[in-house]
């Protein structure tokens, strides 16, 4: 079963997005963004959503710092936003894709099977 990991300070769009998400069969934790590294590491997702804008370390840092450590550099990272460039950001952080927010489920589920398929890089 692939795990989803979802890292957002909303409570509602986690509380959804596990959801629909369990609902199509994916095993989903959340995490807060002080313990994101932890749970990645221990947890070892298939994917990780995350917001863009976080309390306590930008989702598009936080991106970046995953993306550079060779341990989880093949990780696929979606940036969850509704900031409009958000594309440049998460190219510039190298995020596997973007969700804008509201996000659909075919949008979040597409965008899950096909970074899981090929692992990463949509």
């Amino acid at each position: 079963m692939t795990r989803v990991l979802i890292v957002d300070d909303n409570a509602s769009i986690v509380k959804v997005t596990r959801i629909v998400l369990e609902r199509s069969g994916y095993v989903v934790e959340s995490a807060d963004d002080e313990r994101l590294f932890a749970l990645v590491e221990t947890w070892e997702p298939a994917i990780v959503l995350m917001d863009a804008r976080l309390p306590l370390i930008d989702g598009v840092d936080a991106c970046r710092r995953l993306k550079t450590n060779p341990m989880t550099a093949g990780l696929p990272v979606v940036l969850m936003t509704g900031d409009h460039g958000a594309h440049e950001l998460a190219a510039s952080a190298g995020a596997d894709g973007v969700l804008m927010k509201p996000f659909s489920r075919t949008d979040l589920i597409g965008t899950i099977e096909r970074l899981v398929a090929i692992g990463g890089q949509e």
